[in-house]
Formats: structure tokens, C-alpha cells, sequence
């Protein structure tokens, strides 16, 4: 049965199968693809979250031994302790503030792929409307 451009319904529907085909493996290449971006970003931030976390460690202790030695001695080589294990927290800080700071600029969301799914779906509602 021909329609009035001359295709037939099996040829419009094959048509339009491989248009939702296409369609579809390209939304999964884009999603693919902002994924694989976003992991990169995780996989440069993670050593960065364990420095901090070395570093937090490692002020935590000196703190301590600093505070025990201050308390023992009242003065003297334990405020030595207590400066260098301020200055291991502040970069530790600084460290895991970066770290965090760059996951939160990329987000987890693969925002890309669904702000173009957004978009088709817009569009797809309004095609619906236009053939309705």
C-alpha cells in the first residue's frame, strides 16, 4: 500500500526503525563519553583526596604529641610540635579543599547527555503536536 508520496508503510516503518536506532546509539555515545570525562576528573582528584588525607593524619598526630609535650614540658620543643602539625592541617585542608572543589565544578551527573535528552524530548513533543 502506497501513501500519497508513493512509500510504502513497511518502508516508512523500516525508516523510522533505523532513525531510532541512530538515534539512540548516539545518545549512548554522548552519555559514554561524558562518563569516561568525569571519571578522568575522579581518577586526577582521588590522589589528591588521599594527600589530604596522608596530611590530616599526620597533623593529627603531631597535634597530639605537641599537646602532650606541651602539657608535660609548659614550654619549650612542644610548640615546635604544635606549629609544624598546624602547618600539615592547613595544607591538608588546602589540599582536600581543591580536590573537592574540582569534583563539585564537574559534578557526577552526566548533565551534557540529559540537557540533549531534555532537548529531544521538547522537540519530540512538539512534532507530536505539529502531526496531531
Amino acid at each position: 500500500m502506497n501513501n500519497a508520496n508513493g512509500r510504502t508503510l513497511a518502508g516508512v516503518i523500516s525508516e523510522l526503525k533505523e532513525e531510532v536506532k541512530e538515534f539512540l546509539e548516539t545518545r549512548y555515545q554522548m552519555l559514554v563519553s561524558e562518563l569516561q570525562q568525569k571519571l578522568a576528573t575522579w581518577r586526577m582528584a582521588m590522589p589528591l583526596f588521599l594527600v589530604a588525607l596522608a596530611l590530616g593524619a599526620i597533623g593529627f598526630l603531631l597535634l597530639s604529641g605537641a599537646l602532650v609535650a606541651a602539657i608535660a614540658l609548659l614550654v619549650g620543643w612542644g610548640w615546635s610540635f604544635l606549629i609544624v602539625g598546624a602547618v600539615y592541617l592547613v595544607l591538608g585542608g588546602s589540599i582536600g579543599f581543591l580536590a573537592y572543589r574540582e569534583i563539585k565544578e564537574v559534578g557526577v551527573a552526566p548533565t551534557r547527555t540529559i540537557n540533549v535528552l531534555k532537548q529531544d524530548q521538547v522537540w519530540l513533543q512538539s512534532e507530536a503536536r505539529s502531526q496531531l
